[in-house]
């Protein structure tokens, strides 16, 4: 029986799967105002994600692969709490739609890098959005299923200073 492509590259990370609940995250988070990276990467618990734009007002740096409570609302709290967010990866996040990623991108101004491999909701117009937000995106990693589309094309052209790189989600799982 073969691996899922999320399954195997939980396990090229090194099988680090944390059960991080509200009560966690709050003890975490609770007069902690100066945490600049925040790796919550192949959490199995379903936190308040909502609670990182609360409480990190500092955070440039977060990490939220395959997180299973990250969704629109969610984001739009850390975008909004988050305003220093320099490097972001939601990869493997199933529930953020098109509008989610729409806000993300024009409300994250120092975005510098931003990794959105095998998001479901992640699609062509969000490209679009990017290409019209986020001013300091200097890396954009997606998953390979935009090599040939007309819109990365017009990505390309107008942000050319951008590293967009390609991963194919059933064979590459090197982030």
């Amino acid at each position: 029986m073969g691996v899922s492509p999320r399954e195997a590259s939980r396990k090229a990370y090194g099988n680090r799967v944390l059960r991080i609940t509200d009560a966690g995250l709050v003890e975490v988070l609770q007069g902690a105002t100066c945490i600049r990276m925040l790796d919550l990467s192949y959490n199995q618990g379903r936190p308040r994600l909502s609670l990182i734009g609360e409480c990190c007002r500092e955070l440039e740096s977060l990490n939220l692969t395959s997180s299973v409570t990250l969704d629109d609302v969610a984001l739009e709290t850390i975008e909004e709490g988050c305003t220093n967010l320099r490097v972001l990866n939601v990869s493997w996040c199933d529930y953020v739609t098109p509008e989610g990623w729409e806000v993300l991108v024009h409300s994250c101004k120092k975005l510098e890098e931003l990794a959105v491999i095998g998001c479901e909701g992640f699609n062509a117009d969000c490209l679009l959005d990017i290409e019209d937000g986020c001013p300091n995106l200097r890396a954009l990693k997606v998953s390979d299923r935009f090599t040939v589309h007309p819109s990365l094309a017009r990505f390309r052209v107008s942000r050319p200073a951008v590293d967009v790189q390609f991963y194919n989600i059933d064979n590459d799982l090197t982030y």
